[in-house]
């Protein structure tokens, strides 16, 4: 992530209008969706499973082709509290991930993304909002939203509700409170070109030289 361009969205948000206070949970999705790869639906059935206190929560989509995440949402009753919108520009989705309260981080299942982060994560990191990631564990994504403390990785529909009642809950009494910024050390666009320049270096001097042609 750039610590830049979330500097340039606070600075507009001082002085842009202020959304009113609610204990309405917002959950955001910023992105695409892939049909069969990314999938929402155990998020929805977690709804579902909350009854009357689903009220209390709201999940935005922002993105292209999302229709069928809301034929999704009609389809498991919970339309009510899904929320599709039109795709929305960079630094326009920044300042939506900061001022929700939890990111929504779909994991794909299929095995051979196992080694893929995705820039989202980083984008959402450098929000600093906690993330709810839906979907398998055994993969570098979710290990590194569990190994910074950053968020929770579920996929059954009933701990995912169980979640929500908590973070519903603490919504409600004390706020959802912002990740620390230690969740960001060494994840900084350059500090990674500091790691890439060092490995290079390191490799090249492993390398006999090359002789001129």
């Amino acid at each position: 992530y750039d610590p830049s361009d979330f500097a340039q969205v606070a600075t507009n948000e001082a002085t842009a209008p202020r959304r009113p206070h609610a204990h309405q949970l917002r959950i955001a999705y910023t992105g695409m969706i892939y049909a069969g790869r990314r999938d929402p639906g155990p998020l929805f059935q977690a709804l579902g499973q909350l009854g009357s206190a689903a009220q209390g929560i709201r999940v935005d989509f922002f993105g292209r082709y999302l229709q069928p995440v809301m034929d999704q949402a009609r389809s498991l009753g919970v339309s009510d509290q899904v929320y599709v919108h039109d795709s929305i520009g960079y630094h326009e989705s920044l300042r939506v991930q900061q001022q929700s309260d939890l990111l929504l981080l779909l994991i794909d299942g299929d095995p051979q993304q196992r080694g893929v982060y995705t820039g989202k994560l980083f984008e959402y990191l450098g929000a600093r909002r906690p993330i709810l990631a839906i979907g398998p564990r055994d993969n570098v994504a979710a290990q590194l939203i569990l190994d910074r403390d950053a968020g929770i990785v579920l996929r059954d529909p009933h701990e995912i509700a169980q979640q929500l009642r908590r973070f519903l809950h603490q919504k409600q009494t004390t706020g959802i409170a912002p990740l620390p910024t230690s969740v960001l050390t060494g994840l900084a666009r350059a500090d990674q070109v500091r790691h890439l320049e060092a490995f290079l270096l390191d490799r090249l001097a492993d390398q006999p030289m090359a002789r001129a042609a």
